[in-house]
C-alpha cells in the first residue's frame, strides 16, 4: 500500500473581537477617563495668580478629603459588609488612632512622607482597579503587566518633578501647609538622588509601555475601551513631570471625583438589585440601603453626605489643629485600608455591579 504523506492542517486563528466593552457606556466610561482634563486646565490657567492657585489647591485637597469617609458609610452603614470581618472593622479605627497619634508625636515629617506615598499608591490603585474591569472583560491576564506600566510611569514622573529646577517654586506658590507640604518639601530636597535615578526609572517606563502594548496586540479579544482609560492615565501621569503643581492638582482632584462617580454608579446594583430567573436577590439592610431604596435614591443619597461631610469639616476646620489634622489622616488611613478590602473584584457582587459576568479571574492567572 502506498503510504500518503497528509500535512498537517493548519488551525484558523481565533476570529478577533476588538469591540469596545464598555463600563457603563461610551459616553459615561470617557467621561471619566478625562475627569482629570478640567482639574488642569484650570490649574494652568490660574499657574501665574499665586492667590488663586492656593485656593485652588486648598479647595482640591478639601474635595479629596471629603470623598474619603464615604468609604466608612459603606462598612458601618451596611449590615452584610460589616459582618465579612467584624473584628478587623471593630478594632482598625482605634488602632489606626494611635498609630496616627504616635507617629504625630515622634515624627511629623516621617507620617507626612507615609501618608503621602499610601495616598499615591492608592490614587493609582484605584486607576489599576479600573484598568483590570476593562480587562476582565476582555479576559485577558495583563494584570501584572499593567500595574509595572502604572507605577514605572508614577515613579518616573515624580523623580522629574523632584529633578527639575522649578519644582520648589512651584510647591512655595501653591502655599501647602502641613502633611502635604512635608512631603512636598522633602520630594524636592531627593532633587540630587532623583537626577540619578531617573533615566532608570524612565527605562523601566519605556520598556513597561512596549510590553503592554504587544500583550495587547497579540490579543485578539483585546478590549479598545482599555486602551483609552490607560492612555488617558498615562497622559495625565506624564503631566506630573511636566508641571508638577498641575499635575498634582489634576491627580488627586480627578482621584475623588472618579470614586464618587463610581460609588454612584455601584450603589444602584448593590443595594437596588435587579432579580434575575434561578439567582436569591442579595438583600442587604442597614442605613446605607435604607436611604438608596428611599425615593431619594443613589443621587440623594450621595447629596445627603456632601453636605453631612462638608458641615462637619467646615467645623473641624474652625476647631483647628489638630482636630483637624487627626480626621483627615485616620479617616483617609481607614479608606485606604477599607478599600482594598470591599472593592475586590473576585467578589460577585462587586463584579456584577461593574458587568463583569464571571467574576474569577482566567485561567492564565489575571492580576488585580
Amino acid at each position: 500500500m502506498t503510504a500518503i504523506a497528509v500535512e498537517p492542517v493548519a488551525q484558523a486563528a481565533p476570529p478577533r473581537s476588538r469591540r469596545p466593552r464598555w463600563i457603563r457606556s461610551a459616553t459615561y466610561d470617557l467621561g471619566v477617563a478625562a475627569l482629570w482634563v478640567p482639574f488642569a486646565a484650570v490649574a494652568w490657567a490660574l499657574a501665574d495668580n499665586g492667590p488663586a492657585v492656593r485656593w485652588l489647591v486648598a479647595a482640591t485637597l478639601m474635595f479629596s478629603v471629603m470623598h474619603q469617609p464615604l468609604t466608612l458609610l459603606l462598612v458601618y452603614g451596611d449590615r452584610k459588609q460589616f459582618a465579612t470581618r467584624r473584628a478587623i472593622f471593630t478594632a482598625s479605627p482605634f488602632v489606626l488612632a494611635a498609630l496616627v497619634a504616635f507617629g504625630m508625636l515622634v515624627s511629623f515629617a516621617l507620617l507626612a512622607v507615609v501618608a503621602a506615598v499610601w495616598n499615591a499608591v492608592h490614587t493609582l490603585q484605584q486607576r489599576y482597579g479600573l484598568t483590570r474591569i476593562y480587562g476582565r472583560k476582555a479576559q485577558d491576564s495583563h494584570g501584572n503587566a499593567e500595574r509595572l506600566l502604572l507605577y514605572s510611569w508614577l515613579v518616573t514622573a515624580v523623580l522629574a518633578a523632584a529633578s527639575a529646577r522649578s519644582t520648589a517654586d512651584k510647591v512655595a506658590v501653591a502655599g501647602l501647609g502641613g502633611v502635604n507640604r512635608r512631603a512636598l518639601d522633602l520630594l524636592t530636597d531627593a532633587a540630587p538622588i532623583a537626577r540619578i535615578l531617573l533615566p532608570i526609572a524612565a527605562a523601566v517606563a519605556i520598556a513597561a509601555l512596549v510590553r503592554w502594548a504587544l500583550a495587547e496586540h497579540r490579543n485578539p479579544n483585546a478590549n479598545p475601551a482599555k486602551w483609552f482609560y490607560v492612555g488617558s492615565t498615562l497622559v495625565m501621569i506624564l503631566l506630573v513631570a511636566v508641571n508638577p503643581l498641575v499635575g498634582f492638582i489634576a491627580y488627586v482632584g480627578s482621584h475623588a471625583a472618579e470614586y464618587f462617580l463610581v460609588v454612584h454608579h455601584h450603589l444602584e446594583g448593590r443595594y437596588r438589585p435587579k432579580p434575575k430567573a434561578g439567582e436569591p436577590v442579595d438583600v442587604r439592610t442597614g442605613p446605607v440601603a435604607a436611604v438608596v431604596r428611599s425615593p431619594a435614591g443613589r443621587t440623594g443619597f450621595l447629596a445627603a453626605y456632601l453636605a453631612g461631610i462638608g458641615a462637619i469639616l467646615v467645623g473641624l476646620t474652625a476647631a483647628g489643629y489638630p482636630y483637624f489634622t487627626l480626621f483627615v489622616l485616620i479617616a483617609g488611613g481607614l479608606h485606604l485600608f477599607y478599600d482594598g478590602l470591599i472593592w475586590k473584584l473576585r467578589r460577585p457582587d462587586v463584579g456584577r455591579g461593574f458587568g463583569i459576568p464571571n467574576t474569577q479571574a482566567p485561567s492564565s492567572g489575571a492580576s488585580g
